[in-house]
């Protein structure tokens, strides 16, 4: 098998891969620091959540309680933004779903950039490459459950805290991440396959 030249299209995904690893510290870096900056000038974050809902016009959804914030619904693409204070236990909370989604979005590029590695060093069929895919598809399966069942207890903190005339929210699932990720178990057993033919010919030489 002839060794892959620097230009090969894995080389170039495996730059790429490698910038974006890069830039996903960055982008985390800056996220933090500005979510500190929030907290302490603004002492409230403004949070914006993607719902599901009955088609309506309506644009201003108001909190039951009197005190509580006015949240404003973008009817275009279903956006539906408030404000909360940025006291303890929100912050944390804000960390761990934030911070759980950004992990997971590490492992998927961090696992992505060594099978890119050994493409570009012409060695894709080894073991580490099949468990490497095993763990992104686990990673999208799970994202996808995860999420489906953040959007069912976010859909009903939203119904007991803001009034939503003459509209129903629903729930959503990603199924997109779900058909990934079994798809990756298939190309896992691909690589599989691979790897018990690439050693019956190493020992057939």
């Amino acid at each position: 098998m002839k060794p892959l030249r620097n230009k090969s299209l894995s080389a170039i995904l495996s730059t790429i891969v490698n910038l974006i690893w890069w830039l996903e510290w960055l982008g985390g870096a800056y996220c933090i620091i500005m979510g500190i900056m929030a907290g302490c000038i603004r002492k409230a974050y403004v949070f914006i959540i993607p719902i599901n809902y009955d088609p309506i016009t309506i644009r201003q959804i108001y909190a039951i309680s009197k005190k509580g914030h006015v949240g404003i619904l973008n009817s275009t693409n279903g956006n539906l933004a408030f404000g909360i204070d940025a006291n303890f236990q929100n912050i944390v909370m804000l960390l761990i779903g934030f911070g759980s989604l950004y992990a997971a979005i590490l492992i998927v590029t961090y696992q992505l950039k060594k099978i890119l590695h050994s493409l570009k060093q012409n060695q894709p069929f080894q073991q580490l490459n099949i468990l490497r895919l095993k763990i992104i598809a686990f990673v999208l399966i799970g994202y996808s459950l995860v999420q489906w069942a953040f959007v069912i207890v976010v859909t009903r903190i939203l119904v007991s805290t803001f009034r939503f005339p003459h509209m129903d929210l629903t729930y959503g699932f990603n199924y997109n991440c779900l058909l990934m990720g079994i798809m990756l178990f298939v190309v896992q057993e691909i690589f599989k396959t691979g790897l018990l033919l690439e050693e019956d010919k190493q020992l057939t030489i």
